[in-house]
């Protein structure tokens, strides 16, 4: 059976949550801050390295994380949008020591993200050079990346996301359905939907 060789994990936690008024990074679920969900979700997956994007409340949140065992990277241009913490992230593996093959990217405010789903990810992206989440007709991430791709994703810039590369690379995508929504957190009512729905699920 291929390897896949060692994968880097790649959590964009760079954004102000302007429409929260404060970092939903940093909002409790079950005991933990959302950024550590995604962290200790990624702890949990085989040969692979974990990278934290940061950018606004930058001392905030690495205060928090700084004990979780992970590569912290400081996006100083984080109000550019997105696409320069991809850009970055991205960079870090790339120009590491260790060799990275792929690079799974996820969000920090997706808790329900579950292991096995990224698991079928990773192994899905043995043979493809993209692999996206997809639930209830939408793509999108969590997304594994192959290292061919690697120069286009830090090209990215802007608010600009990784859809454009997706187009590129149809001949070797493939898509992972998900059991749950990934709910992402972008306002407080976000948030009471998230611990709701979560509760009703048992998750």
């Amino acid at each position: 059976m291929q390897s896949i060789g060692k994968v880097g994990v790649l959590i964009i936690a760079a954004g102000s949550s302007k429409r929260l008024g404060k970092p939903k990074q940093l909002l409790e679920y079950k005991g933990r801050t959302l950024v550590q969900h995604s962290i200790d979700k990624a702890k949990q997956l085989q040969n692979v390295d974990i990278a934290v994007v940061l950018g606004a409340y930058y001392d905030e949140i690495s205060d928090v994380i700084k004990e979780d065992g992970v590569h912290i990277v400081n996006n100083e241009t984080w109000q550019e949008g997105q696409g320069g913490s991809i850009a970055k992230g991205v960079k870090f593996f790339n120009d590491a020591e260790e060799k990275y093959s792929k690079v799974l990217i996820l969000l920090s405010d997706m808790p329900l993200v579950d292991i096995p789903h990224l698991g079928n990810l990773i192994e899905k992206a043995k043979d493809r050079r993209i692999v996206m989440s997809k639930y209830d007709g939408f793509t999108g991430v969590p997304a594994v990346f192959d290292q061919t791709v690697f120069p286009e994703l830090m090209a990215l810039e802007g608010n600009f996301g990784a859809k454009s590369i997706v187009r590129k690379n149809k001949h070797s995508y493939a898509s992972v359905d998900s059991r749950v929504p990934f709910l992402d957190v972008d306002t407080e009512s976000d948030y009471h939907k998230l611990l709701k729905y979560s509760k009703e699920i048992g998750m």
